[in-house]
Parts: C-alpha cells; structure tokens; sequence
C-alpha cells in the first residue's frame, strides 16, 4: 500500500457516527413537534371598548379578548386579574387574584366556553360596574397596594385566562383601563 487509498474502515466508521447523530437528532425534533403541539398558544387582549350609537358613545365596556393561535380547541375556564410581584413576603408585594364576572351587555360570551383553532371570543363587562366595585373595595385593595414611605401607589396588574387542562396565560391590559381603575380605588381610599 502505498498510502493513497482511502481507508474504507475509517471512512464507514463516520458514516456510522454520523448516522447516528442525525438519528438522535431526528428523534429530539419529533418529541419537540409532538409536545409543542400539545400546548395552547392563546392570546389575550384586556381594555376598554366604547359602543357608538348615532354617533354618540352609549356605552364603555371592560373586554376580554381571547384568540387561539393554537393547533387544537381550547376549553377556557373563566378570566380574571391578577395583581402584585411575589407568591411570599409583605402586603404590598404580594400577589392577588381575582376572577373577572361578565354580564348585563348582551354583547359577547361569558367563560367558560370552547375555543377551536384560528378562533377569537370576546367577553364584555360594563365598565361602570368594574370601577364602582374598585372603588366600593376597601378592607383588601385590588389594584393598588400602600407602600411604607411612598404612600398609595399602583400595583403590577396582569390579567388572565385560564384554560381546562391547567393552563394560565396572562397579558398586560391597555393603559387606560389601568389607570381608570386604579385611581378609583385610590380616591375611595383616600376618601375614606
């Protein structure tokens, strides 16, 4: 031999091993499909709608938003709030939740409710309730919290939809709800 044959043995020793590691890899992309697939991927969008009638605002709606940008349906639960930073630890860090209850709009579905792929339901409270019952909440504030030395201030909010299989998403509502029903809790606070 005079060294300028390949080796043949070598040669299908890297085919093995290549192979292989395109097998392994081959087997990881599959669970990974199998098990992303299996997953909701819904998307939530939390503010305030104004109904026009004739021109003229008649109505302010808190709504709740839910898309399904998943592969499969959906069965969602019931939507809420959720406030605050930490599970543990002093009052005006801890979080909060709450479930949101819809009604008396005739407008929109209330949860729970089925949800197929590619589908959006939307879920309407007047708006008026949602920040008379902020500003009726005095003994456990929802969505503002009394810090030491800062005073009142606003706390994180989030809201959610949780689904039948365990699931929760949260989304951050529009700013203006945010700030309608916190100063109402704030200012019946405040007041009293």
């Amino acid at each position: 031999m005079d060294g300028a044959e390949p080796n043949w043995e070598k040669i299908a020793a890297i085919g093995q091993v290549a192979g292989a590691i395109a097998t392994f890899l081959a087997v990881i992309a599959s669970l990974w499909i199998a098990l992303h697939g299996r997953r909701p991927r819904l998307g939530l969008t939390v503010g305030e709608r104004h109904v026009y009638e004739g021109g003229e605002c008649v109505a302010k709606l808190l709504m709740f938003e839910v898309a399904n940008a998943g592969e499969r349906p959906v069965h969602i639960r019931g939507v809420g709030w959720q406030t605050g930073w930490l599970r543990w630890g002093p009052q005006y860090l801890r979080r909060q939740p709450a479930v949101q209850l819809f009604g008396g709009t005739g407008m929109g579905q209330e949860p729970p409710f089925e949800l197929q792929p590619g589908a959006a339901i939307s879920s309407y409270a007047q708006i008026a309730n949602v920040i008379e019952h902020s500003s009726q909440r005095r003994s456990k504030p929802l969505f503002t919290r009394d810090w030491p030395v800062l005073g009142r201030r606003t706390t994180r909010i989030r809201a959610y939809v949780y689904t039948a299989d365990g699931y929760t998403f949260t989304a951050r509502p529009e700013k203006g709800l945010l700030k309608a029903v916190s100063d109402a809790e704030k200012s019946a606070l405040t007041a009293g």
